[in-house]
């Protein structure tokens, strides 16, 4: 990245970039991801081929303007019904990361409008870690999910704030922490968890 900085990033949907979805998924960034969290079954309902399609305006990816066609972050939300009483859904999921992308999927198959949005992941190229891009692609998440109409936007918090960081101050967490959580992950980066109903682990509007 230049010198212009974190600020100077250009950001834009999958929808409008579809032509750097695989390249986010390659070395550049995905190098920093431990293998322990490329094996949750539950990312085949977000990640895996024909799901992933569905998201592409929840998806995002930033680029240095110097090098356009060369990815440096990608960030990642999910929309699903939420509260929705109908379906049980009075309080924020025990099961975390891996509840909302259940939601979102069965949403998707009834054909339930969502009424909330969900940051998922921040990954950043390991070469620019502490540039203060985590919380330019934190920003444009919300912004986002603002664009799309939606006026509930939810944040997962690390468990564990003692743990070091990792890409991103949002997901910063360790295998350690998340066995002890019982966290559930997904490729390509940290665990998030909302282990207590209703728990300060998830932070509504607050992006």
């Amino acid at each position: 990245m230049t010198q212009a900085g974190a600020e100077q990033l250009v950001v834009a949907t999958f929808a409008e970039r579809p032509d750097l979805l695989a390249k986010v998924f390659e070395p550049e960034i995905q190098s920093a991801v431990p293998e322990f969290m490329r094996h949750d079954p539950t990312a085949v309902l977000y990640y895996g081929d024909g799901h992933l399609d569905r998201y592409l305006d929840y998806g995002l990816v930033a680029v240095d303007p110097a090098e356009p066609d060369r990815p440096v972050a990608r960030a990642f939300s999910v929309p699903f019904a939420f509260p929705d009483l109908a379906r049980g859904r009075e309080t924020l999921p025990d099961g975390g990361w891996d509840q909302v992308i259940l939601w979102a999927h069965r949403d998707q198959l009834a054909g339930v409008r969502a009424t909330a949005v969900s940051a998922l992941e921040i990954m950043v190229a390991p070469r620019l870690h502490g540039r203060g891009i985590s919380r330019v692609m934190l920003a444009a998440l919300r912004d986002n999910a603002r664009r799309l109409g939606f006026s509930r936007s939810l944040r997962p918090v690390a468990p564990d704030r003692q743990a070091p960081r990792t890409a991103s101050p949002l997901l910063a967490n360790t295998s350690r922490a998340a066995a002890r959580m019982g966290c559930h992950t997904i490729p390509g980066c940290a665990p998030i968890s909302a282990s207590a109903r209703g728990s300060s682990r998830w932070r509504r509007a607050a992006w």
